[in-house]
């Protein structure tokens, strides 16, 4: 009795069985050589006390079966690895300590099983961050949490070695603490925890600075409000600064948090490409060792490609639109086509395709059908900016599906807006004809752009669904 009065403890537990189960199934399961290695790479030398190294000899001799990779050439190449700022040292040093806590044999299925506890907190993060903003209708809280609870895509997201699986549960947090607001008897402990989150999150992915003056302006419209500022941006550079630092004595000049910025904007500007994730560009600056050098190097390609394609450059930015609200097919189509699950009927592919796809068609359509209808209440505008703060980086560098799963838990609280206040939105429409109008052209233009994607990976889609799918092996 005492969990049911605590609505958030139960969610909680409601959200972790199923990602337990998940990490239970998947408790054999290896890591792709990608993102995953890497961060497996980072985790394992900080756990043996070698520091922030990647590619060690092992590691090479291993990756060198797939990649003509050698990092051996990098005049500072060490057997133990290169020192990097490649990554963001957050998530790194979350699996290092599980790799301590569980040691390196059964360190996947440990990992695993802390993120599955790790993401089971955004189902009561998004139960409050409901209940704050529909306080008229408490079920549209449980409703909310009850979707990220069971969304597929975030119960299997803990199999992953990824960051998302801290991102997404930091930075709803900081997002609810800013929609919470300052307390006017203690803005300073709100602004140091602020401070806090905002430390964690920035170093868990450097993107989210685009959080920084959201965050700022709510401390600013505190009762205490240059003090708050203060305290909330004095903590932010204190946890930030010894990493810049540590990345200016690596690389002799300051750099920032991570040096991928470069490599994301290489691959979104590639003249192959069309803005979004393209596999082959991911290898060609392999052949550049150095991060600062890979950085740079990849920074003036990108930007010699806007200066000489005007036009095409920002016909990206809405081909990065519509990929960071796609539909979540890349991974499960490459899994299938991997062969993992063997052999299904169409019958079955296309139920398990409505199965995972469903979800996020369902809560985007339910969303932006009251777009229009911008006065819903206090912490919408917060809502609406920290969207949108998240959105236009992605739609300016690099975007894809998997991009947005931090927005889904804000998402669903939005969709549930639209179910549960259905009498308010609908006397408004019946007031104003254009708002309805608007709600359905942004349904009509999500479906279309949906439409257009699927169309555009039609021939794919059309092997995968045949009798040799499960053995295509797309590139991820």
């Amino acid at each position: 009795m005492r969990v049911v009065r605590h609505p958030g403890a139960l969610w909680f537990i409601l959200a972790l069985i199923p990602r337990l189960l998940a990490a239970l199934v998947g408790r054999n399961m290896g890591i792709g050589l990608d993102d995953m290695f890497q961060y497996d790479m980072l985790a394992r030398s900080l756990a043996a006390g070698k520091g922030f190294r990647w590619y060690a000899i092992e590691d090479v001799q291993l990756i060198q079966r797939y990649l003509d990779f050698d990092p051996k050439t990098h005049p500072q190449y060490d057997p133990q690895g290169l020192r990097t700022s490649f990554r963001a040292p957050v998530y790194p040093a979350f699996l290092a300590v599980v790799y301590r806590l569980a040691g390196f044999e059964h360190r996947f299925f440990a990992a695993r099983v802390a993120q599955a506890f790790v993401t089971a907190t955004v189902a009561p993060l998004t139960w409050w961050v409901a209940r704050r903003l529909i306080p008229q209708r408490p079920r549209a809280a449980h409703a909310a949490a009850a979707v990220v609870s069971l969304y597929p895509m975030l119960v299997l997201l803990p199999l992953a070695l990824a960051t998302e699986n801290l991102f997404l549960p930091l930075s709803l947090a900081l997002f609810a603490w800013t929609l919470r607001g300052p307390d006017e008897t203690r803005p300073i402990v709100w602004a140091g925890l602020a401070g806090v989150l905002m430390v964690l999150v920035l170093l868990t992915r450097s993107v989210s600075a685009v959080f920084l003056p959201i965050v700022a302006w709510r401390a600013w419209r505190s009762p205490h409000r240059g003090r708050t500022v203060a305290v909330f941006l004095a903590v932010v550079v204190a946890g930030v600064l010894p990493w810049l630092l540590r990345n200016r004595a690596l690389h002799g000049r300051w750099v920032w948090i991570e040096t991928s910025g470069g490599y994301n904007l290489y691959i979104g500007f590639h003249p192959q490409g069309d803005g979004t994730f393209y596999p082959p560009a991911a290898q060609e600056l392999l052949f550049i060792v150095d991060d600062a050098e890979r950085d740079a190097y990849a920074r003036q390609q990108a930007w010699a490609f806007v200066r000489a394609h005007p036009l095409e450059a920002g016909k990206r930015i809405l081909r990065r639109l519509q990929a960071f609200y796609g539909l979540e097919r890349r991974v499960v189509m490459f899994l299938y086509s991997q062969g993992l699950f063997g052999a299904w009927s169409r019958p079955a592919l296309l139920i398990a395709a409505l199965i995972w796809l469903a979800p996020f068609v369902g809560l985007m359509l339910l969303a932006v059908r009251t777009w229009p209808h911008g006065h819903r209440g206090p912490g919408w505008g917060w809502w609406l900016a920290w969207v949108v703060a998240y959105t236009l980086p992605h739609a300016l560098i690099l975007a894809d599906p998997r991009m947005h799963l931090a927005l889904v838990p804000l998402l669903t609280v939005a969709a549930m807006w639209t179910v549960f206040m259905a009498d308010q939105w609908r006397a408004a429409e019946a007031r104003a004809r254009w708002k309805a109008w608007a709600g359905r052209a942004a349904q009509l233009g999500l479906v279309l752009a949906w439409g257009l994607d699927l169309a555009g990976d039609w021939d794919r889609i059309v092997v995968l669904f045949g009798p040799e799918g499960y053995k295509a092996h797309f590139d991820y």
